[in-house]
């Protein structure tokens, strides 16, 4: 295999592709950083100067958290309350300054709304139901092939807006997920064969309902939600190593969790063989540090 397949494989299906959680909280964020900028080559006061590039960053730190797929609610909530730490430092004709007034405006409409408690709550809660759906407890990264289609199917797109998810009873999370992935598996065949799959499949996530109208927001767990979590069918083409030679295999299967049983066809013996695999080698992760 060419050193192109190999680096054109490991972009495509190990390449990280990440997505947002609160994209209204982040386009909020933006739009202050943006006219605040602009406001700021405009100034020549050096304390108004000084306490406009202090908000930046910590602004821009908000947004460095609000850009992860999980969202530090903690974090955000400190950064909130060194804002307010900031305006100690000014004099009183800074304060009365328009453009210290508009900068604080500019704070209230975009910036405010998101780290009251009642939204801090909401997110955290968010940041529950994704960690139930990838076993990655701290991104979920896909590959390119995953990312495109999780982002086009609607059946599979999460819902990004905030005022939306925070009336759906997943808050915004799809339960489904579209898979592209290589992935390992140990063929039955007189002797255990492995083999390596690619696969294409789907992925419904037994999520919970949750309820935020009480403090602290109700999971309502069910058996489904404990134990059996997600699960779903594939297809998968590839190849196994058979008493030292490679042979093409093909055929369905099923996971439950991180575990795919496959019924896989053998082109060279022109018989169906049982198959085990993993489906999502994320799970290694809790097993492998380095991972």
């Amino acid at each position: 295999m060419s050193k192109r397949i190999v680096l054109f494989l490991t972009v495509v299906f190990f390449f990280p592709v990440p997505f947002a959680v609160a994209e209204s909280f982040q386009d909020d964020l933006i739009r202050y950083v943006d006219e605040v900028t602009v406001m700021l080559e405009e100034q020549t006061d050096d304390e108004i100067i000084h306490y406009l590039n202090n908000s930046l960053i910590l602004v821009n730190s908000m947004r460095d958290n609000a850009s992860r797929k999980l969202v530090d609610t903690h974090a955000l909530e400190s950064l909130g309350e060194a804002y307010f730490l900031l305006p100690e430092e000014l004099s009183l004709a800074a304060i009365q300054s328009q453009a210290i007034q508009t900068e604080s405006e500019l704070y209230r409409r975009y910036i405010q709304p998101y780290i009251k408690q009642n939204y801090l709550i909401f997110l955290s809660a968010q940041q529950n139901i994704l960690q139930r759906k990838y076993f990655s407890l701290n991104d979920h990264n896909a590959n390119f092939v995953e990312g495109y289609l999780n982002s086009k199917l609607p059946l599979t797109r999460i819902n990004l807006n905030d005022t939306l998810a925070k009336q759906d009873p997943y808050l915004g999370v799809s339960p489904w997920e579209a898979t592209f992935r290589v992935e390992p598996a140990m063929v039955f065949v007189n002797q255990l064969a492995p083999a390596l799959l690619l696969t294409l499949g789907a992925t419904f996530t037994v999520l919970p309902e949750v309820n935020l109208s009480v403090s602290p927001p109700d999971f309502q767990e069910t058996f489904a939600t404990r134990f059996i979590q997600k699960a779903g069918p594939r297809i998968g083409f590839g190849a196994m190593q058979k008493e030292g030679e490679v042979q093409w295999v093909m055929g369905a299967g099923m996971h439950l969790r991180s575990v795919a049983i496959w019924a896989l066809y053998d082109y060279s013996d022109q018989k169906v063989a049982l198959g085990v695999g993993l489906s999502d080698i994320s799970v290694l992760a809790k097993v492998i540090g380095w991972y």
